[in-house]
């Protein structure tokens, strides 16, 4: 009898011995990882917001306002040139043209962008206020078309089934080296609306100056650099070229 007692108290031991075993092994685990990306919150795009209305430096009647301050510094002989500069500010004429477009669908688009245009869905001659990933423009309806804003030479051929309005008449200064004209103390020469031999340092000067009369003139942060040929909006505060490209 006794060993039967035994033998069950034995059995007892175990079978509670078994049942602790496989409670400890089964205790849940905290998961100390990071939650899966899907749980993140999603970045939030922001609009472009613009200010106010810059005025065009590069409108040619700025560019003749300009041209008239800088002859008066030549007069005082605050400046001086090597090579010929525009005798008159109606040798200022029209390079370009400041459009905008009216877009419909993406097959007029691409048709403007087969023409080489750099397209800017935002104006040209505006304030940035506050930079972002979209710009709407609260004009116009997006399904039904969108006004794209861009600067075309003079003898650019508009497509015919799309619709276009000039905003303005611009003198656009496009620096370029004329095989043979280089005076012999490295002061180069460049084309411009016709006329050949002018000073780039002259047209350098006229650009700056508009910029002044403006007020979107800024200091150059190195050394002077050759300047490029620029859109309407140029250097105005608060914009830069190749904004919000379409």
């Amino acid at each position: 009898m006794k060993q039967r007692k035994m033998y069950w108290a034995m059995a007892k031991i175990a079978i509670v011995a078994c049942v602790i075993f496989s409670c400890e092994k089964e205790e849940p685990q905290i998961n100390h990882s990071p939650p899966p990306l899907a749980m993140e919150e999603p970045d939030i795009l922001k609009q472009i917001k613009l200010g106010k209305k810059l005025e065009n430096p590069y409108s040619v009647v700025n560019m003749r306002r300009a041209y008239a301050n800088l002859i008066k510094k030549l007069e005082k002989g605050q400046k001086g040139y090597d090579s010929q500069i525009l005798k008159d500010s109606s040798e200022i004429t029209t390079t370009d043209y400041y459009m905008k477009f009216w877009v419909e669908n993406d097959e007029q688009k691409q048709l403007l962008l087969a023409d080489s245009l750099n397209l800017s869905e935002i104006p040209l001659d505006v304030e940035i206020e506050q930079e972002g990933d979209y710009y709407m423009d609260g004009d116009t309806q997006i399904q039904e078309g969108q006004w794209l804003y861009v600067s075309v030479v003079k003898d650019y051929e508009f497509p015919k089934d799309i619709t276009f309005e000039k905003v303005e008449d611009l003198f656009l200064i496009e620096p370029s080296n004329v095989e043979g004209e280089e005076t012999e103390n490295g002061s180069k020469t460049t084309t411009i609306a016709g006329r050949t031999g002018i000073s780039k340092q002259f047209l350098f000067d006229l650009e700056d100056e508009a910029l002044r009369l403006t007020g979107n003139y800024e200091e150059p942060a190195a050394s002077m650099v050759e300047k490029s040929k620029k859109n309407a909006r140029g250097i105005c505060k608060g914009a830069q070229y190749g904004n919000k490209q379409t």
